[in-house]
């Protein structure tokens, strides 16, 4: 077709140039000089002979397509499907332009042969314009769709292909839906039997609470039996599921004590030494200087890799800790004796892993201390302001969270968030007083959003609860002293009960008590 072997034939200097088998880099180019060509033969007045194919669009004429394969969708083409293929360039017709159904013997050969382009992602146009300017502006597809298949026909090979993975897609997803349809159907009738036949309750099976191997220091409920699903929860659940072990042990550091020791010594789970209490010196050291603070490549303690997380102590969760003393409070001063935090209760988790994403059991923590003792022996809405303290509302890998503060009422967690932002530092303008704390503020809103017939049952239990200290430890303590000196003095049962709700001088001194441990 060209007259002086310049248009096409640029890159071939003469006939033996031509390679024996195309490639599709060499079929597009030839196809886009053939269209520039023909455009320029408008109106001119040339002779036929002028006209004569060239070697090389002799080739590109006698290629057979059929050669060509597509090596990643190759096995997904319905031979059988009638596509409106075109006439080919050499005189064959469409019935010969077949995909072709290989055995997997055959499938080393077809390696061999050059692919056209990667398969289209479908899924990928699907609400997506044209990439084309001019086909943008058409308001519907089928006046362009008509123009091309009139000018362009028959049309190139590659589109060929992509057209036929377009209906093959297409058609895979008429079978998806179809089924679909069907497995509704299915399942909705399966729900109308199972409604009109007479239903037979399952016989229960009670778990009952067992040792927990390698715990021992963990007691059995004894009393329980089972009946609920609480037992077989803590019996089935299994951390390694979700959770790896740490990597490495932390490294010490610290001020060495007069003793020499170093203060911040850590286990193979991550936490500090079990038997590690921090006097205020130690636990200002411990937040204020902790190594992570560091992480980023620059100091900065709000974005610190040591996370301050404000939670709830959460029930069945023993077996969780590494050790029995790991959710002990670590504050050398605590009121409570052997440190312990009660169900229920605020705690602080001093958490140096979860920076690097939840890979380690989340009960898994350097330490925890009772929200109660960080907010009365430290100036603890400063530290809101200068390090990294956060609610604790973590989606957790093993589904429910137990420690988060949220687990009752989501509104515990806004309680947290608005007093890490609006909260000021204690001062002599501002002095500490437990009604100001959040701790007092978490307690206060647990109390109201209760279900209205539980104070109702406190009432009638009588004892050291809740609604009395409101989470104050000091006054906690003054009560549980009381109900031992009760107890020493043979009032127990009814008449310690009576002796609790008709003294409102006792109670007055509890909160006497309590405001003068605010001094």
């Amino acid at each position: 077709m060209l007259l002086d072997h310049t248009f096409i034939m640029s890159n071939f200097q003469n006939t033996e140039d031509v390679p024996a088998q195309l490639d599709f880099e060499d079929i597009f180019a030839i196809t886009q000089d053939v269209s520039e060509f023909l455009e320029n033969l408008e109106g001119m007045d040339l002779d036929p002979e002028d006209l004569a194919l060239s070697p090389r669009i002799e080739k590109f004429q006698n290629i057979d397509f059929n050669m060509i394969y597509d090596e990643e969708n190759m096995f997904n083409f319905d031979a059988s499907a009638e596509y409106p293929l075109p006439i080919l360039a050499n005189g064959s017709s469409s019935a010969d332009l077949q995909i072709p159904e290989l055995s997997s013997t055959s499938q080393e050969t077809v390696s061999e042969q050059r692919a056209i382009p990667a398969p289209l992602s479908f899924q990928d146009y699907l609400g997506f314009p044209y990439r084309n300017e001019l086909l943008r502006q058409f308001p519907s597809p089928t006046l362009p769709l008509r123009i091309i298949d009139e000018s362009a026909y028959p049309l190139a090979s590659p589109v060929v292909r992509a057209l036929q993975q377009g209906l093959a897609y297409r058609q895979e997803q008429d079978l998806n839906q179809a089924i679909d349809l069907a497995v509704q159907d299915e399942y909705e009738a399966s729900i109308q039997v199972a409604a009109a036949t007479p239903s037979v309750a399952p016989k229960k099976s009670f778990v009952r609470p067992a040792r927990v191997p390698g715990k021992q220091w963990i007691k059995p409920n004894s009393v329980t039996l089972g009946k609920n699903k609480r037992s077989g929860n803590i019996k089935s659940f299994d951390p390694s599921r979700f959770y790896l072990p740490l990597a490495t042990r932390p490294e010490p550091w610290g001020t060495p004590t007069s003793y020499g020791e170093i203060p911040f010594q850590y286990t193979a789970e991550g936490e500090l030494v079990p038997s590690t209490k921090l006097t205020s010196a130690q636990m200002t050291e411990y937040i204020a200087t902790h190594p992570l603070h560091s992480i980023s490549g620059t100091y900065s303690t709000p974005n610190s890799g040591l996370i301050l997380w404000v939670q709830i102590v959460p029930a069945d969760s023993a077996a969780r800790y590494p050790s029995q003393q790991s959710d002990k409070c670590r504050f050398a001063d605590c009121p409570i004796p052997g440190g312990t935090i009660h169900k229920g209760h605020y705690r602080v988790a001093f958490d140096e892993q979860s920076f690097k994403g939840l890979s380690v059991d989340p009960f898994h923590n350097a330490g925890y201390v009772h929200l109660f003792c960080l907010e009365k022996a430290f100036n603890f809405p400063q530290i809101c302001k200068d390090y990294n303290v956060r609610p604790e509302v973590r989606v957790l890998p093993e589904g429910k969270n137990k420690m988060a503060i949220t687990r009752d009422h989501e509104s515990m967690g806004k309680i947290v968030k608005r007093y890490i932002r609006d909260s000021e530092g204690w001062s002599e303008e501002n002095e500490y007083a437990y009604e100001k704390t959040l701790c007092y503020a978490l307690t206060k809103e647990h109390l109201e959003l209760e279900p209205k017939g539980r104070q109702a049952t406190r009432e009638q239990r009588g004892g050291n609860s809740i609604d009395k200290h409101l989470n104050n430890l000091d006054v906690y303590m003054i009560g549980e002293k009381a109900a031992k000196e009760g107890e020493k003095s043979g009032k127990r049962g009814r008449g310690t009960k009576r002796r609790r709700s008709d003294s409102e001088g006792e109670e007055f001194d509890l909160e006497e008590t309590a405001r003068r441990s605010r001094r």
